[in-house]
C-alpha cells in the first residue's frame, strides 16, 4: 500500500500512520526568527513595565484588604440603586449600538460593497473603537449634562465599534451557494438577503451582541467617575474618602451581578443560537 506524506489515503483505517511532510531548512530559519522576534517583543515590554518582585508587598496587601473586612452592609440599598442603573445603561447602550451597527455590518463586508465604501466604513469604525469609553463619556456629560443619559450615549457609540467589526466578519464569513442558489432562480437580492444571508448570520449576530453585553455592564461601572451615571460614582466617593468596607460592599454586588449576567448570558446564547 503506497502511503502519502501530506495525509494518510485511507483516514478510516486506524492502522494508518500520518507522516509529516519534510520541512527546508529555511523554515526552521523563519521559525527560529519569529520566536526571536516575540522572545524580545517579550522582553522589551518586561524592561518598559518595571518587572520587579521587590516591589511587591505583601504586608502592605494584607493591610489593605484587611482595611476592607467586614463590608458595610448599610449602603446596600443605594448602592444596588446605582447598580442597576449601570445594568440600566448596558442594556439600552448594547440594544442601540447593535440597531446601529447591522448597517455598518453589511457597509463593511467585503463580499456585500465595493472595496472602497468597505474601507471608509472600516476605517470609520476602526476610529470609533480607538477612543476610550470614558472619553466617550465625557463628552456625552459635557453634550448632556451628568447622569445615566450621558453614559448610555457614549455605550452606545462605542458598542457600534465593536459590534460593526464583528458583523461585518460575520457576513464575509458566509456560504455564498445558497446565495447564488437564490438568485439564480430569478429572485431579488432582497430575497437573497432574507433566505440567504440572514439565516447564516443571525446566530452570530446574537451570540456577539450578547458578549458585548456582558462587556458593556462590566465598562459602564466606571462611567460614574465622570458623572455619566451608574455604580461608578460611589467607587470614586468611597475611594476619595477611604472607605474601604463600602467600598467592599460595591465590590461585592458588582462581582454578583457580573456572574449573573454572565451565566444567563451563555444560556440565553446556547437556547437562542
Amino acid at each position: 500500500m503506497s502511503m502519502s506524506t501530506e495525509k494518510p489515503l485511507n483516514q478510516t483505517n486506524k492502522n494508518t500512520i500520518y507522516i509529516p511532510p519534510k520541512r527546508s531548512f529555511s523554515h526552521y530559519v523563519k521559525l527560529l526568527l519569529i520566536v526571536g522576534v516575540v522572545f524580545l517583543l517579550h522582553y522589551w515590554s518586561v524592561r518598559g513595565i518595571e518587572v520587579n518582585p521587590d516591589r511587591i508587598s505583601f504586608e502592605r496587601t494584607l493591610d489593605f484588604l484587611s482595611r476592607t473586612f467586614p463590608p458595610n452592609w448599610e449602603v446596600t440599598q443605594t448602592v444596588m440603586g446605582a447598580a442597576l442603573e449601570t445594568l440600566q445603561i448596558a442594556i439600552i447602550g448594547t440594544t442601540g449600538g447593535a440597531i446601529l451597527s447591522i448597517p455598518f455590518g453589511f457597509l463593511a463586508a467585503s463580499n456585500i460593497v465595493h472595496p472602497t465604501v468597505r474601507v471608509c466604513v472600516r476605517t470609520l469604525l476602526n476610529t470609533i473603537r480607538s477612543i476610550p469609553l470614558i472619553l466617550y463619556a465625557l463628552f456625552f456629560v459635557v453634550a448632556v449634562g451628568l447622569g445615566p443619559l450621558a453614559g448610555t450615549l457614549a455605550t452606545v457609540i462605542y458598542s457600534v465599534g465593536m459590534l460593526g467589526k464583528f458583523y461585518s466578519e460575520a457576513i464575509e464569513a458566509i456560504d455564498p451557494k445558497p446565495v447564488e442558489g437564490i438568485l439564480s432562480t430569478g429572485a431579488s437580492k432582497l430575497k437573497a438577503l432574507r433566505y440567504g444571508i440572514i439565516p447564516q448570520v443571525l446566530p452570530h449576530f446574537i451570540a456577539y451582541t450578547f458578549y458585548r453585553f456582558e462587556l458593556n455592564f462590566r465598562e459602564a461601572t466606571i462611567l460614574g467617575l465622570v458623572g455619566a451615571g451608574g455604580i461608578g460614582f460611589y467607587i470614586t466617593l468611597y475611594m476619595r474618602s477611604f472607605e474601604y468596607t463600602r467600598l467592599a460592599t460595591v465590590t461585592f454586588i458588582i462581582l454578583v451581578m457580573v456572574v449573573v449576567i454572565d451565566m444567563l448570558s451563555s444560556y440565553l446564547r446556547k437556547k437562542i443560537t
